[in-house]
């Protein structure tokens, strides 16, 4: 990686990956925080460990309105801390509340990584650590919970995005060289 690209990244201080779960984002993630030598955060994580509870229990414990408003929070204490050069992997429905996107797009660079519904069918289907897919109307089959759920949020992912990577086709790698490509181009021609 070149000099400017370091000195372009003070300008939008760090990567935000958006998408469905499934989409990459934790995985894509890790590879951008080893390419660049970024710190990596997931939201979801850091949200367990304030709450020193899973997910899953939260959302069955305390419902999705609180979750949503924890996920809130812990966007406006990472940006009173003023983060620069971090990865962040957001959780699927972090886009959900206005308050949220509007912290995201003041923290960084919103990165959407888009995923065809049998993407996440297939890559999501034995896992059963997705509470918004596991709780509700057993009648559902779990493809048309993903199809509702994306469609619910697509247009929120395209609002955001400063930039879009259709992830189906791409390793993990691929969609990391192209968001670090991108966002090279984008931040030096603001400098």
């Amino acid at each position: 990686m070149n000099d400017s690209f370091y000195q372009a990244s003070t300008k939008k201080l760090n990567i935000i990956l958006l998408g469905m779960m499934g989409s990459g984002k934790s995985t894509v993630g890790q590879f951008l925080s080893q390419r660049l030598f970024w710190q990596f955060m997931d939201a979801d994580s850091e949200i367990e460990k304030f709450l020193n509870k899973t997910i899953q229990e939260i959302f069955s414990n305390e419902g999705e309105n609180f979750f949503r408003e924890q996920e809130t929070a812990f966007l406006l204490n990472l940006k009173e801390r003023n983060p620069q050069k971090i990865i962040l992997s957001t959780g699927g429905g972090m886009v959900l509340k206005p308050e949220s996107r509007l912290l995201l797009k003041q923290l960084g660079f919103n990165v959407w990584l888009k995923a065809f519904p049998e993407t996440i069918h297939a890559r999501l289907e034995q896992n059963y650590d997705r509470p918004l897919l596991r709780l509700g109307e057993e009648s559902i089959s779990f493809k048309d919970k993903i199809n509702t759920i994306l469609s619910q949020r697509e247009n929120l992912y395209a609002q955001m995005a400063d930039l879009v990577v259709e992830v189906d086709e791409l390793s993990p790698d691929k969609i990391a060289e192209r968001i670090i490509n991108h966002f090279e181009e984008k931040t030096t021609k603001n400098i």
